[in-house]
């Protein structure tokens, strides 16, 4: 290989690299619960939010972690709510997170998303029954990949809602605490027009190595 054909090769190696750390997913907010409300990543773009009326708290509720989100007199029809401003955004994933509840807690619970806002139409995802357990294998819950209307979103809401009145163990109305940690949002930039730019300055790099190439062939 010639010298300019190697440089032409080193420049689109570089470039490729530029490309992929341009376009690559990224968390963009990351709660842990650290005696805040507040994710340590993100923190203007998303806030969580609850409707059963109690105060806030922090606990050690899973096996080797830190604290926790706890949400007292959580009961039937009660939810808490992850908001998030994807402007700039796209690609959005929520990501798996921990969750379980004290024995009174409701049993079951729905996880959906909402591309309008809090008052908007909710889509369901999926529904889960909760554990009283610590452990990682029963508290650990997967995550989704949000449509392509989340996308540049300034509007997104995700909402976990109790539905049933069922105490995860026991009898009688449920009205127990829910127990969070770790939760977050991953997601791309949308391309900027420099981006494209690059783009296609690969795809010109990448022609003439390739006449280059041949015309050394030849």
């Amino acid at each position: 290989m010639n010298p300019n054909t190697m440089k032409l090769s080193r420049l689109l190696v570089l470039y490729f690299s530029m490309l992929v750390v341009a376009l690559g997913q990224t968390t963009i907010v990351n709660y842990t619960f650290e005696n805040t409300t507040t994710p340590v990543i993100g923190s203007s773009i998303s806030s969580i939010s609850w409707d059963s009326g109690a105060t806030a708290s922090y606990s050690a509720a899973f096996s080797a972690q830190s604290q926790a989100l706890s949400i007292g007199s959580m009961a039937n029809g009660n939810s808490f709510q992850v908001t998030l401003d994807a402007s700039g955004l796209e690609n959005i994933v929520f990501n798996g997170f921990r969750i379980n509840g004290t024995a009174a807690s409701p049993a079951t619970w729905q996880l959906a998303y909402s591309l309008t806002g809090a008052a908007g139409t909710f889509t369901t995802v999926s529904s889960y029954a909760l554990s009283a357990g610590t452990s990682v294998g029963a508290t650990t819950l997967s995550g989704f990949n949000l449509p392509t209307g989340a996308n540049n979103n300034s509007s997104v809401v995700i909402s976990f809602l109790a539905t049933t009145a069922n105490k995860i163990t026991g009898t009688g109305s449920a009205s127990g605490t829910l127990h969070l940690d770790n939760l977050s949002f991953s997601a791309t930039a949308v391309p900027e027009p420099s981006t494209y730019v690059l783009f296609l300055g690969l795809i010109a790099l990448a022609g003439a190595l390739i006449r280059r190439n041949s015309a050394a062939r030849a």
